[in-house]
């Protein structure tokens, strides 16, 4: 935690077993993420680490929800958050949908989408932009007004004839 980073290498999860063995039917499988980009070391900041570092229960090997050895079951913890979300009157939360929010949320303020893209651990810059990015009007409408501020020095009083518009404003269309 000295570097201020975090490092994703492996995942949890819960797999249906074979119909032959009736009695239990899914198990817990820890294992290496579906591609090797999905393996990542993501950077935070120094507070967060701080927190992080509370939580640290000494031993390298051991899980930070749970102190030990044993992961948290992945259903306890969807359990939890839906708990939270609930008594935040929030609904329809689950993990991956604060995946989708925090890349929108990224998009939002300029992130740079190759480095958001390896921080979420995509092979590629594409499944970021078309499955996890999701712009809403009023950033679409902030990037145009910048493209035609930086592009034209776009002032829509001033350079209407740029763009024709001055044809609709005499004939009374536009006002």
């Amino acid at each position: 935690m000295e570097t201020c980073t975090l490092s994703i290498c492996q995942t949890v999860q819960r797999i249906q077993k074979p119909e032959t063995e009736a009695l239990i039917k899914t198990r817990v499988v820890i294992g290496a993420p579906k591609t090797d980009s999905s393996c990542r070391t993501i950077p935070h900041m120094p507070d967060l680490m701080t927190l992080c570092a509370r939580l640290s229960p000494g031993d390298p090997q051991a899980f930070i929800l749970t102190g030990t050895r044993r992961c948290m079951e992945p259903g306890k913890l969807q359990r939890c958050l839906k708990e939270y979300t609930e008594a935040c009157r929030i609904e329809a939360v689950h993990f991956h949908t604060l995946r989708h929010t925090f890349a929108t949320r990224c998009a939002e303020v300029g992130f740079d989408m190759k480095t958001l893209s390896e921080i979420l651990g995509h092979s590629n810059i594409s499944v970021t932009l078309n499955q996890y990015v999701h712009p809403n009007l009023e950033q679409k409408r902030e990037n145009m007004r910048l493209t035609m501020q930086g592009c034209y020095g776009w002032n829509p009083l001033k350079n209407a004839q740029v763009f024709g518009i001055y044809k609709f404003l005499n004939c009374g269309i536009l006002k």
